[in-house]
Parts: structure tokens; C-alpha cells; sequence
């Protein structure tokens, strides 16, 4: 069985207990010189644009899909990959726009000078949990392990 869990909020049972690990607003990262996207975008031009989706998962939508559906929306993914830096070296040769957490994209994109502007919809959809099991609640093991995650998401 697995000690614990790092995930987007996910529906939980009455065994399962959670810790919010970090959150925050996501960006839009566009290359410096993107044809369309000039210090801010509309809801529209970004629906219009085509996107590399950043996500660990091998199918499924990222997390800021899940919010544009349940609003109506829908964006053209036009590739995947697992990593935000290989996302971010994508985008600053391309038209392709990446969504992503606001707290790992200044560092990442810096030495790629992409421009980074406030995703269109006003919405924090990246909280990240950290989840166990109620039977390991008093676990000496399983304490000391998710004491040392949460301590270095609050170092990050």
C-alpha cells in the first residue's frame, strides 16, 4: 500500500485524510515575440491559440482543462509532454502557449526570457494535496514522512 499521496483535490472517502501542500494563481507563458499575445491575453484568443499541455499523467486533461470545461470552454492541445521545462523550451521557439503554476514559471522561464501574462479566467486551479490513509494517521513512519513533504513545499 502506498504511504502517501501528492494530487489535485480529488473526491475523498471518509478514510482518506488531506493537507492542502501549495496553490497559487496559474500564467500563460508565450515566447517573447508571439504574434498574438502581447503582456496579456483575451478568453478568446487563448481558446484560439494552440497549447502543449505540461502533465505528469500519459492521458487525461490537465488541470486548468477541467476548469475551462466546467465553464464552457475548451483549448487546442496540440502536444503533451511530462515536464514544465521541456514545455517552456517548446513554447520559446513556437507559437504554442503553456499553462502553468505562477510559482514554478518565473524561475523556469527566465533564462528562456517567455513572457508570462495572467491566465484569462481568474481561477487558482492548481492546489496540490497531500493525502494518507486514516489508519497511518498515527503511524511514527508514516508522520515523519509526510512532516518532511510538507516541510519542503513551504521551503519551495
Amino acid at each position: 500500500a502506498l504511504a502517501a499521496v501528492i494530487d489535485i483535490l480529488l473526491p475523498l472517502g471518509h478514510n482518506i485524510h488531506n493537507q492542502r501542500l501549495a496553490g497559487g494563481p496559474m500564467v500563460v507563458v508565450a515566447r517573447k515575440d508571439h504574434p498574438v499575445v502581447q503582456g496579456r491575453i483575451s478568453v478568446a484568443a487563448y481558446l484560439a491559440q494552440e497549447h502543449v499541455l505540461a502533465s505528469s499523467r500519459k492521458t487525461g486533461p490537465g488541470i486548468e482543462d477541467m476548469e475551462l470545461s466546467r465553464l464552457g470552454f475548451q483549448r487546442r492541445i496540440k502536444l503533451r509532454c511530462q515536464n514544465y521545462w521541456t514545455a517552456c523550451k517548446l513554447v520559446s521557439t513556437s507559437d504554442l502557449l503553456l499553462t502553468m503554476p505562477e510559482r514554478y514559471a518565473r524561475s523556469i522561464n527566465e533564462p528562456l526570457a517567455n513572457q508570462l501574462i495572467a491566465f484569462p479566467i481568474p481561477v487558482s486551479a492548481n492546489d496540490i494535496f497531500l493525502y494518507w490513509h486514516a489508519s497511518a494517521e498515527n503511524d511514527q513512519a508514516n508522520r515523519w514522512l509526510r512532516e518532511r513533504i510538507i516541510a519542503s513545499f513551504h521551503i519551495a
